[in-house]
């Protein structure tokens, strides 16, 4: 009963559960599906991200990813220069706030750094 409350709290329907589902998210609880839910975390969001080649299916990994501001179109801006970071490493550029047009700058003078070396670049006023 007290599951049940919360769903309704969060606004979890059904469409909700069978479309985290059907997009491959696993764990879903009723613990789950309410943090998911307060997260913002829904169908569409992780469609997004797998759009663009990001595979996070744990409840843990999608809260993190929106709770850092990770959007399908930073990802997918990413791709277009190059870089096919691990969710660890999106959450911490967008941590160390390495911005699609910080990278657009740096290549535009010719470099391509790592990941490592776009945190550290950024980390250092650039």
């Amino acid at each position: 009963m007290k599951d049940q409350f919360e769903l309704a709290l969060s606004n979890v329907t059904l469409a909700m559960v069978d479309g985290l589902r059907s997009a491959g998210v696993t764990g879903l609880s009723a613990k789950a599906l309410v943090n998911l839910a307060n997260h913002d975390v829904n169908a569409k969001y992780v469609a997004g991200l797998k759009a663009n080649g990001v595979h996070a299916t744990s409840v843990d990994d999608l809260v993190r990813l929106r709770d850092h501001d990770v959007a399908p179109d930073y990802i997918a801006g990413l791709a277009r220069d190059g870089y096919h970071p691990s969710v660890d490493d999106l959450v911490r550029l967008r941590d160390h706030d390495v911005s699609l047009d910080f990278i657009s700058r740096l290549q535009a003078h010719g470099y391509h750094p790592s990941i490592e070396d776009l945190i550290r670049l950024r980390d250092s006023g650039m």
